[in-house]
């Protein structure tokens, strides 16, 4: 995967072996440059994060953990999570 940088981009992916953060046609054409294998292993890595982190269904069992603990008074710690 390559994108450009964003604020909260490390907060979702290892910027060093998910994927390339890039801010020029260079830095795009170094990033296409790198060994297959690397790009695949990156590809597979990224997947899975995806997979295991940022689901529809992985974000619907936050919501609902953030909804029971808001209502069993625990709201204030979890907002200090979400903050971070």
């Amino acid at each position: 995967m390559i994108t450009d940088a964003w604020e909260g981009l490390d907060s979702f992916f290892d910027l060093q072996s998910e994927l390339r953060v890039v801010a020029s046609a260079e830095d795009v054409e170094a990033a296409l440059g790198i060994d297959d294998d690397e790009l695949q292993s990156m590809a597979a890595r990224s997947r899975q994060r995806t997979l295991d982190e940022h689901t529809g269904l992985v974000r619907a069992r936050q919501l609902l953990q953030y909804m029971e603990a808001a209502r069993s008074g625990a709201g204030a710690s979890i907002k200090k999570e979400v903050a971070q």
